[in-house]
């Protein structure tokens, strides 16, 4: 934690994190990043660290070196913040080496709280704007050539932020999944550009408070009170969840195929995908395996070359051959990112005899459906969401589940009232749609892009807890998980993790998200209750309804102890909790845990305040 006079802010690892005046933020992070051809972050390593810290001030230097394949890039940088609230991060860099790049250098992230406020731009000529930020996602940057900004962010209050060394656009970060709008320079495009050895690169952002009186109090204070969550008043009903199943399905064993029955899935995701090295009549066999032993009718997403009409042919007598149960048909395109008017109308006609709803869309990001809207003949619209596509770290995880939401939101504008399905729904992204070449293979000793070892956490836990609540209140139809079965699923298999040393997960146990999935299959014929929480990034749930009985799933999302308040909880309640005390023991022991007795609490006048450990999860059914 830093101050400069009457701004606080967070230092982490080279970027300074959630600048803000009293609660109100400024700028969620400035950093600097170095992408490679294919848009991955090549990250920095950080030596000659110095730090200055004073109560109102601080200075912080140091170097940052990225090396990765044949790049290799070396910056200086240089963070000071005054004690009368002026902050600057300035960076000076080098390319030590020729390479490719998509991008070097600041960025500045706007955090969605701002959605819809007013403010002043600042173009490189000079030239001035008055906008605002966006309010529904914008599919393109909404502003750009730009060097400063002013917005307000109290009552009473602007913040100035002014960047030097470049031109610089934005963009509207929630297409990606992020909670964020993001300034970026400009100096590298068409990309992948080619940078030079000794090429030089210096930029600098300046943020300060305008307005402010010389005998204003130095920062707002709010009265400190309990973290809650509040009923709103409003239902939904619990929308159809399933899963989906690796691109090379296996036979499930008794035992998994018992735990995945306990989540009372809707249907199981299946890709057919005529560039396996397996038949497609062989890729549907394992899915109706899967889907048999589990219970759940198939979700089966086709990826359609320029040969669709001969391979739509050998899918439907694979089909009528085998007789699978259908929940819906998706529809994309190997050679596009947004189904194509042409291909869906040619699937629907196909399929139609076959039955089940066909949907269109993108099989990646929001940001592909929201610059290229899907056909209107499609009968749903399909995208699937992560929240870790530009930063990796426990902040951007905890934060991002908000921006779900607003994607839902904004597909609401221009996709009007037929369904919506979200889904995938991971941790990190399973493919990469922005990839302008061939990309970087995975050294032996390294994790796949597509895995995080958060998936087996408690922290991963919470974030669906976090992720759900934003999703099925902001009314999206249908949801579809992560995979059943692995190191990207809700359990790990038999076998155990290809790579115990960096996912040191329990041989054929279930990951704590399981439970989250199991307490929500419990109440699956109920409603949602919507709730808010009074601090998000600290916990967050969400209320489920049966007829008179509720359950109330409730996560820590923070390293540290937390109370939080339940006010609608009256009388008494019974409370399981899961946290590092007993999740060995509920990955381990799956049935076990879910049958032990809970603890029976009583609220008091104020209603129900509980205790949770360090990223721990309650679990609380009340009257």
């Amino acid at each position: 934690p830093l101050r400069a006079g009457p701004l606080t802010l967070f230092y982490e690892a080279g970027s300074l994190r959630r600048i803000c005046y009293g609660p109100f933020e400024i700028l969620n992070r400035i950093y600097v990043a170095v992408r490679e051809p294919n848009w991955e972050t090549v990250p920095g390593v950080l030596t000659e660290l110095q730090r200055q810290v004073r109560e109102d001030s601080f200075l912080i230097e140091f170097q940052s070196e990225h090396r990765q394949d044949d790049i290799h890039f070396l910056w200086r940088g240089s963070l000071t913040g005054t004690a009368d609230g002026v902050i600057t991060f300035t960076m000076e860099g080098e390319a030590r080496t020729s390479f490719r790049s998509n991008r070097i250098g600041l960025c500045v992230l706007h955090p969605m709280s701002l959605a819809g406020q007013p403010c002043q731009v600042e173009h490189v000529d000079g030239s001035g704007q008055e906008s605002r930020f966006p309010e529904t996602i914008a599919a393109r940057e909404p502003f750009l050539n730009f060097r400063a900004l002013v917005y307000p962010i109290a009552p009473g209050v602007r913040a100035g932020v002014r960047l030097e060394g470049a031109a610089f656009n934005m963009e509207d970060q929630r297409n990606w999944g992020d909670a964020t709008y993001k300034t970026y320079s400009t100096g590298l495009e068409p990309f992948p550009a080619r940078v030079r050895r000794g090429t030089r690169l210096r930029q600098s952002v300046h943020v300060r408070l305008l307005d402010v009186l010389p005998d204003s109090p130095s920062i707002v204070v709010l009265e400190e009170r309990l973290p809650a969550i509040r009923l709103t008043g409003a239902t939904r009903p619990v929308p159809p969840l399933g899963l989906y199943l690796p691109s090379r399905p296996t036979m499930l064993s008794t035992r998994e195929a018992r735990r995945l029955k306990v989540l009372a899935l809707t249907h199981l995701r299946a890709d057919i995908d005529w560039r396996q090295d397996i038949s497609v009549r062989d890729q549907l066999q394992l899915a109706m395996d899967a889907s048999i032993v589990v219970g759940a009718p198939l979700e089966l997403a086709l990826h359609l070359s320029p040969a669709a009409p001969r391979e739509l042919d050998a899918l439907c007598r694979a089909v009528e051959e085998l007789r699978p149960r259908l929940a819906r048909w998706l529809v994309f395109q190997t050679d596009r990112l947004v189904t194509s008017k042409k291909t869906l109308l040619l699937a629907k006609e196909r399929l139609a005899p076959l039955g089940a709803p066909v949907g269109a869309g993108a099989n990646a990001y929001f940001a592909q459906v929201n610059s290229e809207h899907p056909p209107a003949e499609a009968d749903f619209l399909v995208y699937s969401i992560n929240p870790l596509v530009h930063a990796l770290d426990n902040w951007t995880l905890v934060e991002n589940s908000a921006a779900f939401a607003e994607t839902v939101k904004s597909a609401r504008r221009f996709w009007g009232e037929k369904p919506i399905l979200v889904g995938p729904i991971t941790l990190r992204k399973r493919w990469n749609p922005d990839a302008t070449g061939r990309e970087r293979e995975t050294p032996p000793a390294e994790l796949p892009y597509s895995v995080d070892a958060r998936q087996m956490s408690l922290l991963g836990a919470g974030w669906l807890v976090a992720s759900l609540r934003a999703l099925i209140q902001a009314g999206a139809d249908i949801l579809t998980g992560c995979e059943t079965l692995g190191w990207r699923g809700v359990m790990e298999s038999e076998a155990g993790s290809p790579l115990p040393e960096r996912f040191p997960s329990i041989p054929g146990g279930v990951f704590p998200l399981y439970h989250v999935l199991a307490d929500l299959a419990e109440m699956r014929d109920g409603v949602v209750e919507e709730c808010q929480s009074s601090a998000p990034l600290v916990v967050d749930g969400f209320v489920l309804r049966r007829g008179t009985t509720y359950r109330t799933l409730v996560a820590n999302l923070t390293p540290q102890v937390q109370r939080v308040n339940l006010p609608e909880i009256t009388g008494r309640a019974r409370l399981r909790l899961l946290d590092a005390r007993n999740t060995e023991f509920a990955m381990r022991e799956a049935e076990e845990y879910r049958a032990a007795s809970t603890v029976q609490v009583t609220a008091g006048a104020q209603g129900l305040t509980i205790e949770l450990p360090p990223f721990g999860l309650a679990r609380l059914d009340w009257s």
